[in-house]
């Protein structure tokens, strides 16, 4: 089976370092883009060659939710999935049809729950 390709963005560089090391304990998982700035880096962040986008709702500069309408227009078949602290985006979320909304901090056994819908949808 190939590797689920992922891209994550937050502001805070804690948590994507956090949110890599659980992925990667997951296994069958590669981590092609990691970003902090998504003001700056969001042409980087629409031409990676991710499957799937763990991203925050809310940013320094730039609202997550419309960032992933926007991606959702470039790239349908980006399956996003929110990593938040923020619970009161859980509807519009949902919504949009974002494969998951999950609430930090992110367990394994929480984390396994997109992936496994990823690996369907494959």
């Amino acid at each position: 089976m190939k590797s689920i390709k992922v891209a994550l963005i937050d502001d805070e560089k804690r948590s994507i370092d956090y949110l890599e090391d659980r992925l990667l304990k997951l296994g069958n998982i590669e981590v092609v883009g990691k970003f902090t700035n998504p003001v700056d880096e969001s042409e980087q962040i629409i031409n990676t060659d991710a499957q799937a986008l763990f991203m925050e709702t809310q940013m320094s500069g730039i609202s997550g939710i419309g960032l992933a309408k926007r991606l959702q227009r470039v790239k349908p078949k980006l399956h996003i999935i929110f990593v938040t602290s923020h619970r009161n985006y859980a509807v519009e979320a949902f919504e949009m049809n974002v494969l998951d909304y999950l609430v930090k901090p992110v367990t394994l056994d929480r984390l396994q729950k997109p992936i496994r819908k990823i690996v369907e949808r494959m």
